[in-house]
């Protein structure tokens, strides 16, 4: 079974450790096999693509600090190491996170 690789990134700590334990939980009831990286801001992550590092899935806060979500996803494209994917692993899915009401998950 593959591994699906996920990108959270997110300026706020609470935040992430919210999302990594939704798509924890929900991965492991469907029997999903997932990979999550967290990160707490744009330049890490897209440092992170340009090491090589392929994601599936990346969730981006739209508000943070430095690089914003919207940002990050215009250079992520521009990150990716054409040597270091498959031609059928070279798309990924962003999911912008925006004032996200963690008490009402």
């Amino acid at each position: 079974m593959n591994v699906i690789n996920i990108a959270i990134c997110d300026d706020e700590i609470y935040v992430t450790n919210k999302i990594n334990e939704l798509i924890t939980t929900l991965c492991q009831k469907h029997n999903y096999i997932v990979s999550i990286d967290i990160f707490y801001n744009g330049t890490k992550l897209t440092d992170f693509i340009k090491q090589g590092k392929h994601y599936d899935i990346i969730y981006l806060d739209i508000q943070m600090n430095g690089l914003d979500g919207i940002e990050t996803a215009e250079i992520i494209p521009e990150s990716v190491n054409p040597a270091s994917h498959f031609q059928s692993r070279s798309q990924y899915l962003c999911c912008f996170v925006g004032h996200l009401h963690i008490s009402s998950i």
